[in-house]
């Protein structure tokens, strides 16, 4: 089961709380709730894995930044008090990613959800931190874009070609094409 329904589960009775804590393997899998992750539900669910292989649920939120200002020679009929910005998108992250990442040597299955970002402020450091980062369980990449189409998000997957990534089998692209592959 989702770490929530593990917690609900968990909740039922005495005899079911006994269990659900005894058993590593039903904490294995860590969702993190788009926007509000919960953070002590994540750490709950690491604890209790006991070391075992995790399947986690990451959200990417693709948001527009202005990387260059050009200034415009002022013109009668033209009016641009700031310039004109070029906007590049960068994929975010929240903070679940952050008590995850730790955890990056127990990944079994990785899946990133890309959601809409309006609204959403986060940090931009998740492809960055996983620079170069040695997966040695993670057997399954998932990228869904299937509640957020629009995004310009890293169409070429260069985020996992500094990757080491030895057991992986399966790539699984869902509502994300066109798309190449490093």
């Amino acid at each position: 089961p989702t770490s929530l329904a593990s917690i609900r589960l968990s909740h039922v009775c005495r005899d079911f709380r006994s269990i659900m804590r005894c058993n590593a393997r039903i904490w294995t899998e860590i969702n993190a709730t788009a926007r509000k992750a919960e953070l002590r539900l994540i750490e709950a669910c690491l604890q209790r894995s006991n070391g075992q292989p995790l399947d986690v649920h990451l959200n990417l939120y693709s948001l527009s930044v202005p990387v260059v200002v050009f200034q415009l020679p002022t013109a009668p009929h033209v009016t641009f008090p700031n310039g004109i910005s070029i906007q590049e998108h960068r994929l975010h992250c929240d903070l679940a990613f952050f008590i995850l990442a730790r955890h990056i040597h127990r990944w079994r299955r990785l899946y990133l959800d890309f959601e809409d970002a309006r609204g959403f402020s986060g940090h931009a450091v998740f492809f960055e931190k996983l620079q170069g980062g040695h997966f040695p369980m993670l057997e399954t990449i998932v990228e869904n874009h299937y509640r957020y189409t629009n995004d310009e998000s890293d169409r070429n997957m260069s985020y996992a070609s500094s990757w080491s990534t030895p057991a992986l089998s399966t790539l699984i692209l869902k509502f994300c094409l066109p798309r190449s592959l490093p």
